[in-house]
């Protein structure tokens, strides 16, 4: 028995009924026995009733209802998505699925809650649970809830719900993604592989809140097994990949630890767990566990595990802990004491442990964790107590002493010490030292560390908190490593670095050696004299010889040191070869001091000579020599006479010059000499020897000196030759043109080796080698400053020691004496104007400076000019001091503006290196005269600083007088005219000169000799006051700011530099100048200088870091176009720093737009900003970027504004679709236009790339912030779109969007349907692309749904009026037909109402003759129908009749053929069930149709008529004349043969009816007529037909004949035949059935022979003897095997049985002359026949 389910889920519902106990229980247990036994469709039905009941039901009936739900839901088949041919794919249908479960989405939230507990109690569920006794309370719950307590519940049963389940959780916008995070992460540890993949994929595109409470409770409910069992190692690892990412997760301290205690701290947790653990624990050590209970939680559970792997260690039983395990304990514990200090600051013996696991541990790997792990223990000792800091020194001395060979282990010692211990510790230091020769590299690099000032650095500032340099002082410095060094000693690498770290130590607290105690100087010549072992290298020669030097200028009449001289001198002497040339020249230059100093003629026997020997001796190694001749040409150059034994060694010396062969090293030795000589006056020492002083040399002279090369005119000549030879190397031309220099600074120049001097360093003009050049600079500063202003040479320290004590005293007045004379003398050679200096060094200056100004500066060669530029840019450095400079400086200015307009970027930067050199040279007033004159000549635009001209009255005349100077170049490069503007912007052009010195890149200022040329600073002097400062900043800052981005690494190094020391905190500052900052950017970007550009970008970018709309507000707009233009700059630097850029400022744009981070008013400014900018001139723009980008940009803008976003809703939905055309690759055009694909592919690629663009996810993401206010505005312009709009992805696009409101936006859409479907209807008509008709086709039932009926009706009759309409064409038809099925499926209801129209035009459409068409419309049918054809058509059989009729009018054939199959099939359907009035009305319109010309396809209304009358009802027609006599008409015409043929087998069909009958005369006229086409054969048209068209027309032939055939069988007159016409016909039969014919052929003769006999038979008719015989021959001829088939013996065999026989044995009961005719079984036997039986069977 069906039970009521309605009734009873009523009475379940009423809660008044429900009141009564026995009626509650009765409707309960009744309702889910009729719910079992419902059909598919009503449990679908009942589906939101049950979901709605959760939130009204109690706790004891929710059971029964969820039971319900699963049954519903296992029986659920999701809809999926179809091909363009309607079938079904794999993938499901996310549109159908979010429709048709809609009603989960509007529950309220209680329903929802509960709804979703049990869907993850169903996924989680495992049917090996329901076996188990002590399964989860929660998982019986859920059994229950399935199936019921006493029935287990079967796989087969179980998993169809979950992948349902599954299906609808993985439905976007179904159910909210942020609820079902823990169902996901179960089911991707599903067994089965489908739940798996959705899960996985719906896991990736969900955007999880993970700062959720609730999204976190659950993931830890989840993983303690709190939400029906607990989870599996999967499981568990997907849900510690979130609590990762939470910083909620670190909030839940209990909850944590659990997590921690299950995987980090759990020893049996695998690899994998323990690994996740650990990253779960460096999280919360991040950004967690704030409070000390953690930490002593933690601490216990990581010191178990701690001490247990130290005693595995210490028992050397490491291998009992996996790498793993050792790793993450180790540094857990390292980590939790570093963020605890208090529980183990005070205890050693962590740290110490720490090393014996590191010297124990065998693996790299692992020591490598080790050393990562202690550099954070370090942290937890900070700052360390005595007792602790004892210890640990004690434990790294013994390391470094006795582990040296384990490198990671005195490594970590080396590190811990360095970080531990404080800079002026002198125990830690002094073992820092002893590891600067440690073989292994990283030692050695950190041993370097802990002895540089940065260690302190780090440990004031970032360990102990402050940044208070607390250095050892020098007095317990040196103390200590004197005494350690004895017990200890150093090797010579040590000794090297301890002297330098001294030095450091010095400087850093501004000790002078001069001021140094006798004790302190004593222990520092103790540590210097431990140098001179035999074992000394090079750099700890030269480090104690500068030492020893330095102590012997400050302290050299200190009778200490004077005694300290003597004892050290035979060490010293005794290594003197030893090292690199530059140890062994200050070796040399010590042992001379020395041999000066103690002036003891003994050594003229223990040093004098021994060296002698050294140079002499022609066996000597070359170093030997080098030494030797630096020592002894040091002692002639320092001693204040000329000694007998001198003349000698500067005879070798100047034949090793002269040499062509000298080696390079002994040749710059010999340079040296040279130069110390020259000098310090050794050639006036030369030149004052008079004859007889100079025989007694000679006579005392082992050797004959020839006095005429002691000069310097033939060193001159010599070193030209040395400098022309191409062999000789840039280092060594060095050193020759510095001892030119050093020889110019003599005070007895003269004249004539002034120009030859000048001579040979312009003939290097042409040289590239940076450093030889700055040496030549070098040289002629020394030429023009002397000793007495040159200051290359004041941090020398034998031109120091020089000067301090005067070796000169002797020759010093008589020099005096020659000044005078000397400089009448110069005056004379000269010729020139009258000198006007007071010394000769200022005419020196003054012919240095016209010669590269005239040769140089304005030189026509770019080589030369850079050259020069370098040598004046000395000449100013070095000499700056000189007075008579001064008078140059504003000429020396206009040299360098000259070359500031060079070509050459080197040129320019020497040029403006030169300027603010310049300009620090001179005083307040030369300053500003300079300053105005610079400004004036480089910031006018069309002043053509390089023509420059001199008049006659010019005093210092640098340029020629009264000449026109011109270089190539006209204008100052722009990068200098910046920085000249930025200086003149700010108010304080004296700046210019400062950022002109900054403005410095290239490798050239790499060079060492470029180092004296360092970058000025900007300091408060040229700034003026504070006060000032504050006034000038708005302007300066906005440079600086841009200039620290500049392309140039070392400008924006500079500036960055400068900003520091201008600027305290960067980010204040930045906010307190933003709007000058912005002005100044968005200027520069416009800039026609791509580095300007380039920086200003950048800038900007920066700018929009970390900022918040308010402040940047006003700049946004400009921006962004800027941005637009340079994200296509000639320049690919610059293109791609506007790339980056605009990808910041778009971070900045959709950051604004978001609530949660920006105030709502401000969001609402920002939108207005930022939206039009995006829609009218970023995705218009002409550059494929950028319209990529704005689009992107206002998806990301759209989905973080939320509903801010509405009333921009209707433009950017307008916009966008108008330009998703432009927007497709152009390739499908190309593709398109060369005919690679066909039209429909190329339509299909371009749809589809439509629909999966970020065009149409903006499009789909603001449809759900429509309303009807937004449709307003929006429905005029898709109306437009849908009209006009070029382009298929625009107008399909539109459409889409119109569907998708439809399915989820109906309240907006609903007021607007009437003006929007018929538009979308006239373009769907209008449309030629199959791909528009289609979407649109989709589309309109969605709109359609929100319409009202009177609209619906109207649309749908349109619909049909396309099919029926004489204008329409096939592909019109057939998109009719997917329009009405597509209505049919989501609006049955309105087609169902309009039945009596749409059946009509189903039924004959199905008749097309295109199968596409058809086969469409046979889908409606399908579709909509829910009786069978027949009932359809008999229900509706008045509206088809009249359809099928009015079809008979049509103009088209095809139609009338249509109509016309119509009524054949209502005809054949119905048969004798078709009222007689409408049967009658179809006679008669067709017999009305059948006169006129012949149309394709009217044959079928012959066989209509021909069926109607078949079917006809018995005496419902009186006069069957007229139809026979319309049928035989039609038979006689001449027509097409199919016409014909057909026209036969209608009147064929007609004659055979039983109740038709014939008249006499009519009959015999057929007859007559069918007995004369049959007696000879139809004659074919003469036309040449193929073999196939042959085959046709014979086949066509045949089958007219046989209708003939049946047609002459079936008009027989009643009640006899005439007795002629029965002859003949006889005659026929017997004839035709006598011969070979078709299968057709022979049955039809077959039927109408049977109809003749039957004839016979039934009017008792006799046939002759003779006839009778030959109707048995035909038959036996029939039924001959070899001549018929199976199917006409069977026919033959039937009439000779039951009928001829009839006939014969008649005849032989009235005949005297019986036949002898065996019979049947006889018959068989003869022709070896089956029975006949068996032939039927066949």
């Amino acid at each position: 028995m069906k039970l009521p389910i309605e009734a009873i889920f009523d009475i379940y519902m009423n809660e008044e009924q429900q009141k009564n106990a026995y009626v509650k229980n009765f409707s309960k247990l009744f309702f889910e026995m009729a719910f079992d036994h419902a059909t598919k469709d009503q449990k679908q039905q009942f589906l939101p009733k049950l979901v709605k009941l959760l939130g009204e039901k109690q706790d004891e009936q929710l059971d029964m209802i969820f039971r319900c739900i699963a049954r519903i839901i296992q029986e659920m088949k999701m809809p999926k998505v179809k091909d363009e041919r309607g079938n079904e794919m794999h993938d499901n249908d996310e549109n159908a699925i979010r429709e048709t479960y809609a009603f989960f989405a509007e529950q309220e939230e209680k329903v929802e809650k509960a709804l979703l507990e049990y869907f993850k109690d169903v996924i989680m569920f495992q049917i090996q649970a329901q076996e188990q006794d002590q399964a989860n309370p929660r998982m019986w719950r859920t059994k229950r809830r399935l199936k019921g307590i006493k029935e287990s519940i079967t796989k087969e049963e179980l998993l169809p719900i979950q992948i349902n389940i599954v299906t609808l959780l993985t439905t976007k916008g179904l159910i909210d993604e942020q609820k079902i995070v823990t169902h996901m992460v179960a089911a991707t540890c599903h067994s089965e592989r489908s739940i798996q993949i959705a899960a996985e994929n719906k896991l990736r595109s969900i955007h999880m809140d993970l700062e959720s409470p609730i999204t976190i409770r659950e993931i830890y409910d989840f993983y303690k097994g709190n939400a029906g069992r607990h989870p599996i190692e999967q499981e568990k690892r997907k849900l510690m990949g979130f609590l990762v990412q939470s910083k909620e997760a670190t909030q839940q301290l209990d909850n944590v630890m659990i997590v921690l205690k299950d995987t980090l701290f759990q020893e049996y947790a695998t690899t994998t767990m323990q690994r996740l653990g650990f990253d779960f624990f460096q999280w919360n050590m991040q950004v967690g566990f704030e409070s000390n209970g953690a930490g002593k939680e933690l601490f216990l559970e990581a010191n178990f595990k701690f001490q247990r792997i130290i005693k595995a260690y210490e028992q050397h039983q490491h291998n009992l802990f996996s790498d793993d395990q050792k790793e993450h304990y180790l540094l857990t514990m390292a980590l939790i004491a570093k963020r605890f200090p208090e529980l183990v600051k005070h205890q050693y013996q962590y740290i110490q442990d720490y090393y014996t696991a590191l010297a124990q541990e065998p693996e790299k790997p692992m020591q490598m964790v080790i050393q990562q792990a202690l550099s954070q223990l370090i942290y937890a000792y900070f700052p360390l107590s005595n007792d602790i800091q004892q210890s640990l020194y004690h434990l790294f001395q013994h390391i470094l002493q006795h582990q040296r060979k384990h490198t990671n282990l005195a490594l970590a010692a080396l590190k811990g010490m360095n970080r531990l211990f404080p800079f002026h510790h002198l125990p830690s230091t002094f073992l820092t030292l002893t590891m600067i020769d440690h073989p292994a590299q990283q030692i050695r690099e950190e041993a370097e560390r802990g002895l540089s000032l940065k260690k302190e650095a780090h440990y004031q500032h970032t360990l102990v908190g402050h940044e208070e340099h607390h250095l050892p002082s020098f007095d317990q410095l040196v103390d200590y490593m004197n005494k350690e060094t004895t017990k200890t000693p150093l090797n010579a690498i040590c000794m090297t670095r301890l002297l330098q770290f001294i030095k450091m130590v010095m400087k850093e607290d501004e000790i002078s050696i001069a001021n140094l105690t006798k004790m302190s100087l004593e222990a520092y010549m103790h540590l210097i004299q431990q140098c001179y072992r035999e074992n000394a290298t090079g750099d700890s020669l030269l480090e104690a010889n500068k030492a020893y030097l330095q102590v012997l200028i400050d302290h050299r009449h200190d009778d200490l040191v004077h005694s300290w001289m003597r004892e050290s001198l035979p060490a010293i002497f005794k290594v003197r070869y030893r090292g690199h040339p530059l140890s062994r020249t200050a070796h040399g230059q010590l042992i001379a001091i020395l041999f000066i100093e103690l002036n003891l003629p003994e050594l003229w026997k223990t040093i004098w000579e021994p060296l002698v020997d050294d140079l002499q001796t022609h066996l000597s190694p070359t170093r030997v020599k080098f030494s030797a001749l630096v020592s002894l040409g040091t002692i002639i150059a320092l001693s204040p006479t000329m000694e007998p034994p001198f003349l000698p060694i500067m005879d070798k010396t100047m034949r090793l010059l002269d040499h062509h062969d000298t080696h390079d090293e002994l040749y710059e030795a010999a340079s040296l000499v040279i130069g110390s000589f020259g000098m310090f006056n050794g050639f006036y020492k030369l030149e004052k020897l008079n004859e007889s002083q100079f025989k007694v040399i000679q006579e005392e002279a082992t050797k004959k000196i020839d006095i005429n090369l002691l000069n310097r005119t033939k060193i001159m000549h010599m070193i030209k030759k040395k400098l022309k030879r191409s062999s000789t190397s840039d280092k060594l031309k060095e050193h020759i043109i510095l001892s030119l220099g050093q020889m110019t600074m003599a005070d007895d120049l003269n004249k004539h080796f002034f120009d030859e001097v000048l001579d040979v360093l312009f003939s290097m003009a042409n040289l590239k080698a940076s450093e030889v050049l700055f040496s030549i600079g070098e040289a002629l500063a020394s030429l023009c400053g002397g000793t007495q202003y040159c200051s290359l040479y004041t941090s020398d320290q034998l031109f120091q020691y020089e000067t301090k004590h005067k070796h000169r005293d002797s020759i010093v007045a008589e020099q005096e004496e020659q000044d005078q004379m000397l400089d009448e003398a110069f005056a004379v050679a000269t010729e020139g104007p009258e000198v006007q200096a007071s010394h000769f060094r200022d005419d020196y200056l003054k012919m240095v400076l016209q010669r590269l100004v005239q040769k140089g500066v304005l030189s026509g060669k770019k080589i030369v000019r850079q050259s020069t530029g370098i040598w004046l840019l000395a000449v100013v450095n070095y000499c700056g001091s000189m007075p008579a400079l001064q008078p140059f400086l504003s000429e020396i200015q206009s040299a360098f503006s000259i070359l500031l307009t060079d070509t050459n970027e080197v040129t320019q930067e020497i040029a403006s290196k030169g300027l603010s050199t310049v300009y620090s040279l001179g005083s307040d007033d030369v300053k500003k005269n300079l300053m105005d004159s610079l400004v004036t000549s480089l910031s006018k635009k069309n002043k053509n600083i390089s023509k420059i001209k001199k008049e006659e009255d010019s005093e210092l005349l640098l340029f020629p007088s009264g000449s026109d100077m011109q270089t190539k170049n006209k204008n100052v490069p722009g990068t200098y005219k910046e920085l000249i503007s930025c200086a003149t912007d700010i108010g304080q052009p004296q700046m210019i000169y400062q950022l002109l010195n900054v403005s410095q890149h290239n490798a050239l200022w790499n060079a060492k000799k470029a180092a004296a040329f360092s970058v000025l600073s900007i300091s408060n002097d040229s700034l003026g006051d504070q006060r000032h400062l504050k006034a000038v900043l708005p302007k300066l800052i906005p440079k600086l700011y841009r200039y620290q981005y500049d392309p140039n690494p070392l400008i924006s190094d500079s500036m960055g530099r400068l900003w520091s020391s201008l600027v305290d905190n960067t980010q204040a500052t930045v906010k307190q100048y933003t709007p000058q900052i912005m002005k100044e950017l968005l200027r520069g970007i416009s800039s026609s200088l791509w580095r300007v550009r380039q920086s200003s970008i950048d800038a900007l970018a920066s700018c929009f870091t970390g900022r918040i709309y308010e402040e940047l507000a006003d700049y946004v707009v400009e921006a962004h176009e800027s941005l637009f233009c340079l994200c296509d700059d000639h320049k690919d630097t610059v293109r791609a720093a506007a790339t980056r850029a605009l990808q910041k400022v778009g971070e900045f744009s959709i950051k604004s737009c978001n609530p949660t981070y920006t105030p709502s008013s401000r969001v609402e400014e920002a939108l207005n900003q930022l939206i039009p900018l995006y829609l009218h001139k970023g995705v218009v723009f002409p550059f494929e970027p950028i319209i990529h980008f704005s689009i992107k940009q206002l998806y990301g803008i759209s989905k973080a504004s939320k509903s801010l976003i509405t009333p921009h809703v209707s433009d950017i939905v307008g916009t966008l679709l108008e330009q998703m055309s432009s927007l497709e690759p152009r390739m499908l055009s190309y593709a398109q236009v060369r005919n690679q694909f066909s039209q429909s592919d190329i339509e299909s690629i371009r749809l589809s790339l439509s629909k999966s663009g970020p065009v149409e996810d903006t499009i789909s993401l603001l449809g759900r912030f429509v309303n009807e206010e937004v449709m307003e505005t929006l429905v005029p312009r898709l109306k437009e779109i849908l009209n006009i709009g070029v382009g298929l992805p625009t107008r399909c696009g539109t459409a889409r969007f119109l569907g998708d409101l439809g399915k989820f936006n109906k309240k907006a859409l609903k007021k607007f349907t009437p003006s929007l479907l018929p538009v979308m209807l006239q373009s769907l008509q209008a449309s030629n692309s199959p791909a528009e008709r289609k979407t649109l086709a989709l589309a309109i039932p969605y709109v359609l749904k929100c319409s009202t009926f009177k609209r619906g009706k109207a649309l749908v009759q349109s619909i049909l009026d396309m099919y029926t309409n004489e204008r329409t064409t096939d592909e019109d038809h057939y998109y009719a037909g997917l329009l009405i099925r597509s209505i049919s499926k989501h609006v049955l209801a309105l087609i169902r109402r309009l039945y009596d129209q749409v059946v009509p035009i189903i039924f004959i459409a199905r008749h097309d003759p295109i199968k596409k068409v058809a086969d469409i419309w046979n889908d409606v049918l399908n579709d909509t129908m829910t009786t069978s054809l027949r009932e359809t058509s008999r229900q509706h059989l008045l509206p088809i009749s009249k359809t099928c009729s009015d079809l008979l009018n049509h103009q088209e054939w095809r139609m009338k053929k249509q109509g016309a199959e119509g009524i054949n099939e209502i005809a054949t359907l119905l048969s004798l069930e078709l009222d007689s009035t409408v049967r009658k009305q179809l006679i008669d319109t067709i017999l009305t149709n059948l006169s006129g010309q012949i149309w394709k396809g009217k044959e079928v209304l012959l066989m209509a008529l021909a069926n109607l009358c078949k079917m006809h009802p018995k005496n419902t027609l009186s006069d069957w004349e007229p139809l026979i006599k319309t049928l035989f008409r039609e038979c006689q015409r001449k027509g097409p043969l199919i016409y014909t043929s057909n026209a036969y087998q209608a009147f064929s069909h007609l004659l055979h009816t039983d109740y038709v009958h014939l008249s006499s005369s009519l009959a015999s006229t057929i007859q007559h007529h069918l007995l004369d086409l049959l007696a000879k054969e139809r004659e074919s048209e003469k036309i040449v037909f193929t073999d196939q068209q042959k085959l046709n027309l014979l086949s066509s032939q045949q089958q007219l004949k046989t209708y003939q055939i049946h047609a002459l069988g079936g008009c027989f007159p009643k009640p006899q035949l005439d007795e002629t016409f029965m002859n003949q016909l006889c005659s026929l039969l017997i004839g035709f059935l006598s011969s070979s014919h078709s299968v057709y052929e022979a049955r039809a003769f077959l039927s109408a022979s049977s109809y003749f006999l039957d004839y016979h038979i039934l009017h008792s008719l006799k046939l002759s003897a003779s006839q009778l015989s030959s109707f048995y021959d035909a038959l036996l001829f029939c039924l001959n095997p070899s001549h018929s088939s199976e199917l006409i013996r069977l026919d033959a065999m039937v009439i000779f049985q039951t009928k001829l026989l009839k006939l014969i044995d008649s005849f032989n009961a009235s005949s005297s002359h019986p036949l002898s005719i065996p019979n049947v079984e006889q018959l068989q036997v003869l022709l070896n026949l089956e029975p006949i039986h068996r032939l039927r069977d066949k």
